[in-house]
């Protein structure tokens, strides 16, 4: 977007950028470009292009970011567990985000919670997709979720790679801050109860469970409604 600006006696064109999720909705952008800043939600300091696609997978038409947040690699199988492919993990209702190398997780201490007892869904001022991809991007509802399984025929997670949305078995971290890489385990905005979590589970099938603690970190996809 350009503006003419006129200022003691001179013509003056400003350039305002405008990034692609402030646009007006009603479509989704190619792709979307993140200036990712470490600190209380970003782990790392790095930008990151975000492919996007459009699907009605959820019960109505919207944008996915097609890799996990904080991803710099998009997976090239159902079981790519490559650092770069896995992006970063959060706990839920919380909007730090963390890295694991398999070895070391990123920030080491900083928010890191062993148990989460509070009676809340995931809050929009603590949704990363919301804050890192703006306004209309969150987390996907248990019932989002479910909607994709039914509308996508996803049986496991071979049938959620090969779908639009590239959804892969990235793992987690245990509330101990150990890593594991089987299965995909994807956050939903959806509490089970003060201390337990809906969330997407693919890998030999594909389910939105309940009784998870809310203190394992999980994978993040974004979706935003028009």
């Amino acid at each position: 977007m350009k503006k003419l600006v006129i200022l003691s006696g001179f013509l003056l064109l400003i350039v305002i950028a405008v990034q692609a999720q402030d646009c007006a909705t009603g479509y989704c952008p190619e792709n979307i470009t993140v200036q990712h800043k470490q600190g209380d939600i970003s782990p790392f300091t790095q930008t990151t292009t975000y492919g996007v696609v459009e699907s009605t997978f959820s019960g109505v038409t919207a944008c996915w970011i097609t890799r996990n947040l904080g991803a710099t690699e998009q997976a090239t199988s159902n079981t790519d567990t490559n650092n770069a492919a896995r992006g970063w993990f959060w706990q839920f209702n919380r909007k730090q985000g963390y890295y694991h190398d398999g070895t070391t997780r990123t920030p080491s201490v900083v928010n890191w919670i062993t148990s989460i007892s509070e009676n809340s869904d995931w809050l929009a001022e603590n949704d990363p997709c919301t804050i890192l991809l703006g306004s209309n991007w969150h987390i996907p509802t248990s019932t989002e979720w479910n909607n994709v399984i039914t509308n996508g025929g996803w049986t496991g997670s071979a049938a959620a790679y090969s779908s639009p949305l590239k959804m892969h078995e990235a793992g987690l971290i245990s509330n101990a801050g150990a890593v594991a890489t089987s299965n995909g385990r994807y956050c939903s905005s959806t509490q089970t109860d003060n201390t337990q979590m809906n969330y997407l589970d693919i890998g030999a099938s594909a389910t939105v469970p309940i009784a998870y603690a809310k203190s394992y970190a999980l994978s993040v996809r974004c979706i935003r409604t028009y």
